[in-house]
């Protein structure tokens, strides 16, 4: 609280779990209280939940010795009494409120293993782990509805609609990271969305440059979550790295309705959160090969840095692309080297970007919102017709619908009406108009206090329009463009 570092869970092992201070102290601060589970629960214990249930007929898997059985305590989720047994198991936790858990290990099924349905663990390695995740899920789901997350270690096909993936025990260096980036492309191009690393690494002490970059991948993850044997919190690693936490915790508030939107594509169609580029764009062949950079939603290109480097390579797909931080253009297809501060990652609006947003008063990116935020769509004018489904304050059916015209950009905002501020980027403004009326052109506005009108924001160079308030269902914008400055070509 007193570094103002915005935070919405608290992951919690062991007997913390069971706290009923910890599970008060955390729902009083609007934070969710995060457990973890494995698929083990000893003969004795289960004998204990299940007391009406004659030991032989125990979910508990069988291997070919008793005493492997014994001593493994894996739970046969096969079993029809699984389901009743985890719900026991589970009952003390939930009901204090904890909201989510690691689904850790599900991997290790021995071969021999007799399951309930009559198949052996050489069969059902795989789909052990589905068992579980299912199970797990309809458990929370009977307490909390949809409002829990699981994230499990192991999978098989369609356990992601069950619980997201967590990337596993990476090493807290450069190598763990990039491998952490490799698997994360690779995992969801099979069709795994939701998907998270442990910040920072699991084994070891990350070097402050390591856990810095770290912390920028995951700001622009599926899940941006701190996990791992010694402590992930910012201040162990000194001063930058509490900036540049805070920084990026706070941009990924600003993206929270973006990514939600970009979850609920996922879930719709299996487009995943996170593409890499052979997913993104299969007719740019060039860009198939590139394993460092992919898109985030549908808008973002992001090029993390995992290497301790000044500068590095990005590949620029075709159409023009506008620097998240600074508003200058590329045109694609091209490549070019940047420099890469530690302070920041390379991302770049697409040609025809929607992008909703919650920004502080003053518009800032990263900038706390602990004293209060507004909203507001990102946009950069299209080549083509756009459509983006949006959520809305109140969880309404919403969208964006962006086209271009001869002067420049049209706009169609459905369910919209808190949106406070539209941010054109890659584009020089000349009009705004808002349902047909002209929006006056404003000079030395200061955008916390901003009337009606649109003025340019020469420092990021975009233009900031503060869109009239109404009630309508539909409001329709048009935006007259003049030739860009800032292009690189």
């Amino acid at each position: 609280m007193e570094l103002d570092i915005p935070h919405s869970a608290i992951y919690a092992e062991g007997a913390s779990a069971d706290s009923p201070a910890l599970n008060q102290f955390m729902a009083a601060r609007g934070i969710h209280v995060l457990s973890w589970f494995y698929p083990v629960i000893p003969l004795a214990r289960q004998e204990a939940l299940l007391p009406t249930i004659r030991p032989d007929e125990l979910p508990i898997l069988h291997c070919e010795s008793a005493d492997e059985t014994r001593k493994l305590g894996y739970v046969d989720f096969t079993n029809p009494k699984a389901g009743e047994l985890c719900r026991r198991w589970w009952k003390r936790r939930l009901d204090l409120g904890v909201a989510g858990s690691m689904v850790d290990f599900g991997d290790r099924v021995p071969e021999d293993a007799v399951f309930d349905n009559g198949r052996r663990g050489d069969e059902m390695h795989n789909f052990y782990s589905y068992a579980y995740d299912r199970t797990c899920s309809e458990v929370f789901r009977e307490k909390r509805g949809a409002d829990f997350i699981l994230f499990a270690r192991a999978a098989a096909p369609g356990t992601q609609k069950w619980a997201a993936q967590f990337a596993g025990d990476h090493p807290a260096n450069f190598a763990g990271l990039q491998a952490v980036l490799t698997g994360a492309l690779n995992l969801c191009a099979c069709g795994f969305s939701t998907w998270g690393s442990d910040l920072g690494g699991f084994l070891g002490w990350p070097e402050p440059a390591v856990y810095r970059r770290w912390t920028q991948f995951a700001c622009f993850s599926p899940l941006m979550r701190c996990h791992g044997r010694n402590p992930r919190e910012p201040w162990h690693y000194g001063q930058a790295a509490v900036a540049n936490y805070k920084y990026f915790a706070w941009v990924r508030e600003n993206l929270l309705d973006y990514i939600y939107s970009a979850a609920a594509v996922a879930h719709e169609t299996g487009v995943p959160i996170m593409r890499s580029m052979a997913v993104a764009f299969p007719r740019e062949l060039s860009l198939a090969d590139i394993k460092d950079q992919y898109l985030f939603g549908n808008d973002l290109l992001v090029a993390p840095v995992v290497a301790e480097d000044k500068a590095r390579n990005i590949a620029f797909p075709r159409g023009e692309w506008t620097d998240l931080w600074d508003g200058k253009t590329t045109s694609g297809p091209a490549n070019f080297e940047i420099a890469v501060p530690l302070d920041s990652i390379p991302v770049y609006l697409k040609q025809g970007a929607i992008v909703p947003v919650r920004l502080d008063p003053t518009l800032t990116w990263g900038a706390s919102m602990a004293q209060g935020r507004v909203r507001a769509l990102v946009v950069t004018p299209p080549k083509k017709d756009e459509e983006a489904p949006l959520p809305d304050h109140q969880g309404q059916s919403a969208f964006v619908r962006s086209q271009p015209t001869a002067a420049g950009f049209a706009l169609t905002l459905k369910n919209l009406s808190a949106a406070d501020y539209l941010l054109v980027y890659g584009a020089a403004v000349s009009t705004v108009k808002v349902d047909g009326k002209a929006l006056p052109k404003l000079t030395g506005a200061r955008f916390i206090s901003m009337p009606t009108g649109w003025e340019a924001d020469p420092a990021v160079n975009r233009f900031v329009v503060r869109l009239p308030a109404s009630q309508a269902r539909r409001r329709e914008v048009e935006v007259e463009t003049q030739p860009k400055a800032g292009t690189n070509e």
